[in-house]
């Protein structure tokens, strides 16, 4: 079979945002649904340093175990990330979105999402734009 692993950043990010409390979401608009659930389910989070927690726990979290909703099946990324919003009972501008396919971005912001293209994986700088970028979002929003 094939090996999955995260981008590089991946689980810091992760850890990080759950860390401060940030609700995390996954959307994901594929046919293969058993099988994402089943990647979801089994692909171990590694943990970080700074969570100083005995070797044998090191892979003990599933990205399951972490996420706070996950959606997936064959649909627009709006109906996963309108999903998301009526969950977590926000609004659409409230959400911090990253994907890898322009016409997601493209869709998404139309709604007044903060979106962020992902053109080589996750990384923590990219977080951190999407981040400044929302910040000036809702400046922009709350000062209107």
């Amino acid at each position: 079979g094939s090996r999955i692993k995260f981008y590089k950043d991946v689980p810091l990010i992760i850890h990080s945002l759950k860390r401060n409390d940030i609700k995390v979401g996954l959307a994901s608009r594929t046919g293969a649904i058993s099988w994402a659930e089943q990647i979801v389910k089994l692909i171990p989070l590694p943990l970080i340093q700074e969570d100083e927690v005995p070797k044998s726990e090191l892979y003990s979290k599933s990205l399951k175990d972490v996420v706070d909703i996950i959606e997936i099946y064959p649909t627009s990324k709006i109906r996963h990330i309108k999903q998301i919003a009526k969950t977590f009972d926000i609004n659409l501008n409230e959400i911090l979105f990253f994907d890898d396919e322009s016409r997601n971005i493209r869709d998404l912001k139309s709604l007044g999402v903060t979106s962020i293209l992902v053109d080589d994986g996750m990384t923590v700088k990219v977080l951190h734009e999407g981040l400044r970028q929302y910040n000036n979002n809702m400046k922009a929003y709350y000062s209107s």
